[in-house]
């Protein structure tokens, strides 16, 4: 079963990006925590990590990298690395649904519902 931290490792990927580089792209984002992440036996991200990565990486679906749902990015082609124009409303969003992604709520199926579930 694919975990989040396959997906990221995959958006990564397509974004051209090495592992540890997100520490000077993503300064709110510690070398050790990213390192953590990479030496982690488990699926899971911190939303240490997450949670600054979806704030600068608006074109990224944050439903795909976190339930593996829709396509890995909003706009564009998983390609296209060009900068997009901030969508508080998907930031918004991913934000909601990183707070509540351990409950099975009336708030985060909405949200699922709302990212295109």
């Amino acid at each position: 079963m694919e975990t989040t931290k396959d997906r990221f490792r995959k958006i990564l990927d397509a974004l051209n990006i090495k592992p540890l580089g997100l520490a000077s792209i993503l300064p709110d984002v510690s070398k050790s925590a990213l390192q953590g992440l990479w030496t982690s036996r488990t699926g899971t991200i911190s939303t240490v990590i997450l949670e600054p990565f979806c704030a600068h990486f608006t074109e990224v679906n944050c439903n795909y990298l976190l339930r593996g749902v829709g396509p890995m990015f909003l706009v564009g082609t998983e390609n296209d690395t060009s900068e997009q124009p901030r969508t508080n409303r998907y930031y918004e969003m991913c934000k909601l649904i990183l707070e509540n992604k351990h409950q099975e709520n009336d708030l985060y199926l909405r949200l699922a519902d709302m990212m295109g579930e």
